[in-house]
C-alpha cells in the first residue's frame, strides 16, 4: 500500500484543485489571471477556462493514475514513479500551451 501513497497524495491534490477553482476564487488562486488587470480579466472567457482546467485535471488524475498502474507491475517502483512524473509534468505543460491565448475574447 505505501507504494501507492505518493500517487495518491498527488492525486488527491489534483481532484481537490479540480474540484475547488471557480469564478469567485479564480482571481486570487489561477497564477497569470490574479495578476491580469480588470479590463483582460474582463475579455478572458474564464468560464469555459475552468471547464477546460477541470476536465484537465480529472483526465489528468485518471490517465496518470492508469500509466502508474500499469507501469508498477511491469516495471520497478522508481522507474514507475520518474514516468509518472514526467507524464504529469508533460501533460501541464501542455495545457499551459494550450490555455496560453485561446481564452480571450475579441
Amino acid at each position: 500500500m505505501e507504494t501507492y501513497l505518493p500517487i495518491i497524495l498527488v492525486n488527491s491534490i489534483l481532484l481537490i484543485v479540480a474540484f475547488t477553482i471557480n469564478k469567485k476564487n479564480a482571481k486570487y488562486l489561477l497564477a497569470g489571471y490574479n495578476t491580469m488587470t480588470v479590463e483582460e480579466q474582463k475579455r478572458f472567457d474564464i468560464d469555459n477556462y475552468l471547464i477546460f482546467l477541470k476536465k484537465s485535471f480529472i483526465g489528468l488524475t485518471l490517465t496518470s493514475s492508469i500509466l502508474f498502474i500499469a507501469l508498477i507491475n511491469f516495471f520497478s517502483l522508481k522507474t514507475s514513479l520518474i514516468s509518472y512524473s514526467t507524464f504529469i509534468f508533460i501533460i501541464i505543460f501542455w495545457m499551459a500551451l494550450k490555455s496560453q491565448n485561446s481564452y480571450f475574447k475579441s
